[in-house]
């Protein structure tokens, strides 16, 4: 009986200390999903890789101002395009959710819509390949060799140091 109270009373305790701990908690959680959502708008993975890739490449290659210009209305050029196919896409999957979540579900109207996001997939890798191609061509035979030299270096796995 005694060992009984005494459990009620230390449950009792934690669960008070919980619940004066927990706004200290719930502020903490606030803060970081602030700095989580501050850092995706301005430095995080989100932001971080197309303006850089350019000031990277722009670096290390030592593109001229009329290259640079090229590059970029390259680049302007593919974006519209790759808007319109990532919007196909968004509809795609739309009615993907819909046929699922419908009554007129069948395997073959659910592999139409696949055969569909198929081809947007194919037309979005051809138009980076393309565009891939039609920077290479700015490109001098040094940077080509130098920019080639960098992609092979940058997909070389990563050797992970041995901790003891």
């Amino acid at each position: 009986m005694k060992k009984k109270i005494v459990r009620m009373m230390g449950v009792g305790a934690l669960s008070a200390s919980l619940l004066t701990l927990s706004p200290a908690f719930a502020e903490a959680a606030e803060k970081s999903q602030a700095i989580g959502a501050k850092q995706t708008a301005s430095h995080g993975p989100a932001s971080y890789g197309k303006k850089h890739r350019m000031k990277f490449m722009m670096k290390s290659l030592n593109l001229n101002q009329d290259q640079i210009t090229k590059i970029k209305q390259i680049r302007q050029d593919m974006r519209g395009q790759m808007k319109a196919y990532w919007s196909q896409m968004q509809d795609i999957r739309t009615k993907m959710h819909s046929l699922i979540n419908s009554e007129e579900y069948t395997q073959n109207k659910a592999k139409a819509l696949i055969a569909e996001k198929t081809g947007v997939l194919e037309k979005l890798m051809l138009l980076r390949a393309d565009t891939a191609h039609k920077i290479w061509l700015v490109l001098d035979s040094a940077q080509q060799t130098k920019w080639q030299n960098i992609k092979v270096d940058h997909h070389k796995p990563h050797v992970k140091a041995k901790t003891y």
